[in-house]
């Protein structure tokens, strides 16, 4: 019934390591027999920072000694099954084997895309389906059919809640490394990713660092082909069917493109409003931060 804009998750932090750095310059240095500059001195602080920017992005084992946990609420069901494809991770979700989920659309537990919401048309076929779902899931159980029978009619975007644990090399490496892409799913991920960057830049503000995209960060492009493909959707280049929902990425025109092909993208009227619209950062798609900052970062970009 309402989007992630409108209803975002509820994000809630367990726990977890609370001197990361200073873990990881114990486990490296000691493993080697290194000198251990002792805790406390200015020395020891440069040496932590100049490891962890040197390890945290190269697949070294040291960063799993750095463990954190969440309570995330308010995700469709369709964003858990993304997250078991994580299989280093822990996750233990709610079970809908034996809650009752009777009514769930009159409470607005379902999500509504951001896409659909702004279509007329598709939002009234979309929250028709899901009456329609909630009142044959209701029936069967008036009937007496057993909750883990009848929950195969539950749509993908009912809204769940679970717990998730990873490590610091789960995080940095293989999960956000990918999902801090300004082309990946940034609906699903911008508003967990905000909360989760937050809470863990509580603890040291260096961790920061992993939710930067790779190509702002290092240059790094993770889907060249899916960005080229936006850009010649939009200007209907190379054959490319001319679409106006994909919006090509700001930092990839930049940074891989001539600058003929940024002037053409620039100047193309993309999407109702007219101008050029860019795929979404974490920051804009959260609204985390003041229109002013997201301007001065694009300009660093």
């Amino acid at each position: 019934m309402s989007t992630f804009e409108q209803n975002p998750p509820k994000i809630k932090f367990l726990g977890g390591e609370r001197d990361p750095l200073g873990k990881i310059y114990e486990v490296w240095q000691r493993s080697r027999d290194y000198p251990v500059i002792q805790v406390g001195l200015p020395a020891r602080r440069i040496a932590e920072v100049k490891l962890f920017h040197q390890l945290i992005f190269d697949f070294t084992q040291i960063p799993e000694f750095c463990t954190w946990s969440w309570w995330i609420d308010g995700m469709p069901r369709s964003f858990f099954d993304q997250m078991v494809r994580y299989r280093k991770t822990a996750f233990f979700a709610r079970s809908q084997r034996i809650r009752d989920q009777r009514g769930f659309t009159d409470r607005g537990e379902y999500l509504t895309t951001p896409r659909i919401a702004k279509n007329i048309d598709w939002k009234i076929t979309y929250d028709a389906a899901m009456v329609m779902i909630d009142a044959a899931y209701t029936d069967l159980l008036n009937a007496g059919c057993p909750a883990e029978d009848a929950r195969g009619l539950l749509p993908l975007h009912l809204r769940t809640g679970f717990a998730w644990s990873m490590s610091l090399r789960d995080l940095a490496q293989d999960i956000f490394r990918a999902r801090t892409c300004h082309l990946m799913q940034q609906d699903y991920w911008a508003h967990l990713a905000t909360q989760m960057r937050k809470d863990l830049e509580n603890i040291d503000t260096e961790l920061g660092t992993i939710f930067r995209p790779p190509c702002a960060r290092d240059g790094t492009c993770i889907s060249p082909i899916e960005a080229q493909a936006r850009n010649d959707a939009v200007l209907g280049a190379n054959g490319a069917t001319k679409r106006m929902d994909l919006y090509p990425c700001r930092i990839w025109v930049k940074k891989f493109t001539k600058n003929e092909t940024e002037q053409h993208l620039i100047t193309k009227a993309v999407g109702s409003e007219g101008g050029t619209q860019w795929a979404p950062t974490m920051e804009e798609t959260a609204g985390a931060y003041r229109k002013e900052t997201l301007q001065s970062d694009q300009s660093a970009d």
